[in-house]
C-alpha cells in the first residue's frame, strides 16, 4: 500500500526524467508496492532504505515495470522509503 508518492524535482535538460520520492509503510504481509511511474534506466535508477538502512537491489528488492517487490515481509512498523527517476 503506497502511503504517498511525492513529486520532489523536476529533472534537468537531456531527457533525464523527474525524480519522485515513495513511501510505504509495512503491513506484515505485502512484499510488492506500485510505484507511480517506471524507474528510468531499465529499473535500475532508484534507490530504496528500509528503516533509514540502504537495500540493494536484486538482493533485497526488485524493480518489474513499476513494481518493487521485498524479498522481506516488512512489520507494521516498518517503512521502506526511497527515490527514483522517471521514465
Amino acid at each position: 500500500r503506497e502511503i504517498k508518492n511525492i513529486k520532489q524535482t523536476k529533472g534537468g535538460g537531456g531527457g533525464m526524467g523527474n525524480v519522485v520520492r515513495f513511501v510505504f509503510n509495512g503491513d506484515g504481509t505485502t512484499t510488492a508496492f506500485t510505484l507511480s511511474a517506471e524507474v528510468a534506466g531499465g529499473g535500475s535508477a532508484i534507490i530504496a532504505h528500509l528503516n533509514g538502512q540502504y537495500i540493494h537491489q536484486t538482493t533485497q528488492f526488485n524493480i518489474s515495470g513499476r513494481t518493487l517487490t521485498t524479498t522481506l515481509t516488512m512489520i507494521n512498523t516498518d517503512i521502506l522509503e526511497g527515490w527514483f527517476i522517471r521514465t
